[in-house]
């Protein structure tokens, strides 16, 4: 009885990928923190660096907060889907996801009615989260509920007694509020 042996050579290559995050805003592009899923596996947040065989994969990107997926970009170029399906090579080593910011900057300010100063410290309540005047923080476009402090509260900049009250936010937006802090004679 003859034996034939039958060798095969296998080479598993492996890619040391670097994945990152990038937000573009008003023509700046920023590196941000971002949870990466690669075949649905969650594999950490950007910036990171995975082993993988080279091969197609399914890569995910779950945006940040006032975040939208925009692309991914490898080997020269743009994969336009999330979840995309990626041939990794280790030709290329980087990945990156571009992601656009969505926000605009809500900012609110409490000004004191007797001496006209900015007051600091005053409890602010804007989407029922607290928060301490000044106050600036990143929103969605859209409806925003603000309230001021009951017990300092005098009226809006436009006069509106309204507290809390509503506004359309659709662009950055500086709110003040006068309060009643003043303790003088």
């Amino acid at each position: 009885m003859r034996s034939n042996v039958i060798s095969i050579n296998v080479t598993i290559t492996m890619v040391e990928l670097g994945i990152k995050a990038y937000v573009r805003e008003n023509g700046r592009i920023y590196e941000t923190s971002a949870p990466i899923y690669v075949n649905d596996v969650y594999r950490g947040n950007t910036p990171l660096t995975i082993s993988l065989t080279s091969g197609k994969y399914k890569f995910y990107v779950s945006p940040p907060s006032l975040t939208v997926f925009d692309y991914w970009y490898y080997g020269g170029k743009p994969y336009y889907t999330n979840p995309a399906e990626i041939t990794v090579s280790p030709v290329y080593t980087t990945l990156s996801a571009y992601l656009k910011y969505t926000g605009v900057n809500l900012r609110v300010e409490t000004w004191d009615d007797v001496t006209l100063q900015q007051v600091s410290g005053v409890k602010v309540w804007i989407d029922n989260v607290e928060y301490r005047s000044p106050v600036e923080i990143g929103v969605i476009a859209g409806s925003h509920t603000v309230k001021i402090d009951p017990a300092y509260f005098v009226a809006w900049e436009d006069n509106s007694t309204a507290n809390p009250r509503t506004f359309n936010i659709t662009s950055s937006t500086t709110l003040r509020a006068w309060v009643r802090v003043y303790t003088g004679p």
